[in-house]
């Protein structure tokens, strides 16, 4: 399975993290048969897989949720990245757009308030 690949690979990369043993920690993270990284003590009966915020995998995921949902805002792309993973400061993730990116989340969509403003300006009669 190739997500199962990106999954390790992200989580060796973000195992040379400070924040590592931390997330370890606090999150009671436990290998899976898969050699994978799971949260045992967030969600009971649930195990969701644990990606770290600094792998440019865990942008990646992130910024799918994005197109997914429709542009839907930060709230919205976390709830589905968190449908099957954990990512600690997730949300200072989705809001920053990622370390290792500071352009992956240049959303070109324009808030409606922003747009009827511009439309506004631009039908009003010069003077």
């Amino acid at each position: 399975m190739q997500e199962l690949f990106w999954i390790e690979r992200a989580q060796q990369q973000g195992a040379g993290n400070i924040h590592f043993l931390d997330d370890k920690e606090q999150l009671n993270l436990e290998l899976n048969a898969d050699g994978v990284w799971e949260c045992r003590g967030r969600i009971q009966g649930e195990y969701p897989v644990y990606l770290p915020d600094s792998a440019l995998y865990t942008a990646k995921v992130a910024q799918r949720a994005h197109m997914t949902t429709l542009h839907g805002g930060v709230g919205l792309n976390m709830t589905k990245v968190c449908e099957k993973l954990w990512v600690p400061r997730l949300r200072k993730l989705v809001k920053e757009g990622g370390a290792n990116d500071s352009e992956l989340f240049l959303c070109t969509v324009l808030p409606k308030h922003t747009y009827r403003e511009r439309e506004q300006k631009e039908t009003r009669p010069s003077v």
